[in-house]
């Protein structure tokens, strides 16, 4: 059975002894030896005794002579002398047993045990570190002797239940009476704890610098407690004995003067003050980032050293680390107060998005350089247009040389027999398609600039284009002839009554209708504006048709605009020599509200009526 008391192991084996029958139990416990492993010496035992032996037998100590059993452990001589209790008493070599049993009175073992042991005080007390402060006294009833080589096969266990010991209680109480305040480090101060009889400690610390807002705190803590063991801290942050360069396998401490040497090392130990007070800056972490830490009202490094060793002469108050952290701190203050840029500190989510984002805003870029790039090219293809409309409204036309049978006379539009020319519209495709050349190219110019996602200047900038497309279109048309019911004739001698001849050779812009006994010639052009455009853009289509009533030119043309949010506006023109009716309808396609808007010129409503029909 094993029982662990206070850090004590105390092995309790139901064992007899082989020669009286002796064994261990709860309320008495006796000291065992096992046999010698030599054959000599075996024969001997065998031979006092009068028993077999074997490998597993075990003597009590009554079969023992007092002088063979070593109780106790000395060392030094005079006044540094000392002497400890074995917990495991052995055998003197030799050690030979007796067969017969040796009573004593339990007052001379206890004068014996007590004879045994000397303790010497001195003020050369050294600290021994390497002894077990867990040795024990022991009041027993019997003696038993002992053979050393056997002592791998020995298990002591006290004889007693009443044990006198020298605890740690005796050391600690020992350790405290000497303490004098007079011994302890200026700005040093201690205070004994005393929660319950188990949890007695002495706290030694010391005070910290005082700071700007005149608050201190303890900068450096040690305590004592009742099992000798030492527990050290800098601003809270527990520290091993051998950060402050104390060489000790164990905290332990035995005397008085071995505890006021570790309260001066730790005294004269540079630890690391922080970085920069924590009221100066109300939140680090966010501007910073959480490898800072707040600890007793001071900003510091998460990996902060807190031993300052002799690498940091040069900073004898801050550690590599928040010497870093006070850098950062201060050259932001620095920038802020030059309006400068200042670095931004994001999570490992708001990294991410960021990231993200960055991306995103990189796509719109080349977007947008592409974007540009087209734009750039149709302002050019614009210009070219342009130029070649100045050059049309700006030169004369010249007769089309036509073969013979296509001459048409010069005299009145009645005289002109549409049959025998054969007129086709079609037959003069070359021909329009050479003089049409500008107006083909107007009516199929299509911006196409792709535009997704992009900010409110590049659709400002949309509208700007589309308005001046529109005026661009309205200056063309209007640049161009239009065929007025007028017997002038026109420079190349052919009258504007006849239809034909007017809009074959005169006006590349209008299409004619076939005279009263022909079917009228319906012309549309479809003239749409960008069809990749956001919603927002507009897009635009028109229907051009001329035919003769009475003998009068009656032209309509029909326009079609998607404006924005859904609206669709219906524009349609009329014609009648001077006279001109305009009728604008405009509905809503989400809300489906219409609004119809009519302006006349030199025409009245019987004449309007007439016209529509």
């Amino acid at each position: 059975c094993l029982y662990l008391i206070r850090n004590k192991i105390i092995i309790l084996l139901k064992m007899r002894c082989c020669a009286c029958s002796n064994k261990t139990s709860k309320t008495s416990k006796i000291s065992l030896f096992g046999v010698p492993k030599t054959d000599t010496l075996k024969s001997e035992w065998k031979k006092a005794l009068g028993v077999r032996l074997t490998a597993s037998s075990k003597v009590c100590r009554d079969h023992f002579k007092e002088e063979d059993i070593i109780d106790t452990w000395v060392s030094g001589q005079g006044l540094n002398k000392y002497t400890i209790s074995l917990k495991r008493p052995k055998l003197r070599n030799g050690a030979i047993p007796i067969n017969m049993r040796s009573f004593r009175t339990d007052s001379s073992v206890s004068q014996n045990v007590e004879s045994s042991v000397v303790q010497v005080k001195s003020p050369n007390e050294v600290l021994i570190s390497n002894i077990n402060n867990e040795h024990c006294y022991y009041k027993v009833n019997d003696n038993i002797t002992d053979d050393t080589s056997s002592l791998n096969d020995y298990t002591s266990m006290p004889s007693s239940p009443e044990i006198i010991e020298v605890t740690q209680n005796t050391y600690f109480k020992e350790i405290v009476d000497q303490i004098n305040i007079s011994d302890i480090p200026k700005k040093w101060f201690y205070d004994y704890e005393c929660a319950t009889k188990k949890h007695k400690s002495i706290s030694f610390h010391k005070l910290g610098p005082v700071r700007d807002d005149f608050t201190r705190s303890i900068e450096k803590r040690l305590i004592f407690t009742i099992d000798l063991q030492l527990l050290l801290f800098v601003y809270n942050k527990k520290i091993n004995i051998s950060d402050i360069g104390y060489i000790s396998e164990e905290n332990t401490v035995y005397t008085y003067e071995n505890l006021l040497s570790i309260i001066k090392q730790f005294d004269e130990t540079l630890v690391c003050q922080g970085a920069i007070p924590s009221n100066t800056i109300n939140d680090v972490n966010a501007s910073y980032g959480y490898q800072f830490v707040e600890s007793y009202g001071v900003w510091r490094h998460v990996k902060c050293s807190t031993i300052l060793t002799e690498d940091y002469s040069k900073n004898r108050n801050m550690c590599v680390w928040c010497r870093r952290l006070w850098y950062i701190i201060k050259n932001r203050k620095l920038r802020m107060k030059n309006n400068l840029t200042t670095r931004v500190f994001f999570s490992p989510m708001q990294q991410k998005k960021y990231q993200q984002i960055k991306s995103q805003k990189l796509l719109m870029n080349q977007k947008y350089s592409r974007a540009t790039k087209r734009i750039i090219f149709l302002q050019n293809k614009l210009n070219e247009i342009k130029t070649k409309v100045k050059e049309i409204s700006g030169s004369k036309l010249k007769d089309p040389d036509l073969p013979s049978e296509f001459q048409l006379p010069t005299g009145d539009a009645e005289n002109v027999n549409a049959e025998m020319h054969n007129l086709e519209i079609n037959n003069f495709t070359d021909s329009f398609s050479k003089r049409n050349q500008f107006d083909n190219d107007r009516n199929m110019f299509n911006f196409e600039v792709f535009f997704r996602n992009f900010d409110d200047i590049f659709r400002n900038f949309e509208d700007t284009f589309q308005n001046f497309q529109n005026q661009f279109n309205e200056s063309n048309i209007s640049a161009i002839p239009m065929n007025q019911p007028t017997n002038v004739e026109d420079f190349n001698g052919i009258p504007k009554q006849n239809f034909i001849a007017q809009s074959t050779f005169l006006n590349p812009s209008s299409r004619p209708s076939r005279p009263l006994d022909q079917p009228s010639i319906n012309i549309t052009i479809k003239n749409s504006g960008s069809q990749y455009f956001e919603p927002g853009s507009s897009i635009s289509r028109s229907s051009y048709v001329s035919k003769n009533w009475n003998g009068r030119i009656i032209e309509k043309e029909t326009s079609t605009n998607q404006l924005q949010n859904g609206i669709i506006e219906t524009v349609t023109v009329m014609k009648d020599g001077n006279k001109q009716c305009v009728e604008t309808i405009t509905e809503n396609s989400k809300t489906g509200e219409k609004m119809e808007k009519l302006q006349l010129s030199n025409l009245d409503q019987n004449e309007l009526d007439e016209l529509k029909k």
